[in-house]
């Protein structure tokens, strides 16, 4: 996958933990922007400066983020998938503002299907809060 090539948001990502929720048989590995993760997950209510200046000391000391941000999905019906949690909306307010929107690796989650059936294969997401919706190859 040539999504690395160019991309400053490959190096803020630990490759360890990339490479693991790729083989994990229970989760999808996909590729998004942040501007796409934070319209999908759910809005924020309040902004918190201290998780913001968290994720700027981190990135500044130049060390990997080892937490993958994720979706947790529900199968609706058919090939509809609708997000019901969410980690990592701070976090990628952060690395947008700094570095641009660019694809980063995002976790999908499956809550009560197996995501091998569904390997591969576009499928839509729901937003967490709202009727938004995206094509995601899982």
């Amino acid at each position: 996958m040539n999504i690395i090539i160019n991309n400053p948001l490959t190096k803020l990502y630990n490759r360890r933990a990339i490479e693991r929720s790729r083989r994990n048989p229970n989760e999808s590995l996909v590729w998004m922007k942040p501007n796409t993760f934070l319209s999908l997950a759910s809005p924020l209510v309040k902004y918190r400066k201290d998780k913001h200046k968290n994720v700027k000391n981190l990135l500044s000391s130049r060390t990997e983020i080892r937490d993958l941000p994720y979706f947790k999905v529900k199968h609706v019906e058919g090939l509809t998938f609708k997000i019901t949690a969410h980690e990592g909306r701070h976090r990628n307010i952060y690395i947008n503002i700094a570095y641009g929107d660019h694809l980063m690796p995002v976790r999908i989650i499956p809550e009560n299907f197996d995501i091998n059936d569904y390997r591969g294969t576009v499928v839509k997401l729901i937003a967490q809060q709202s009727e938004k919706s995206i094509g995601q190859m899982l």
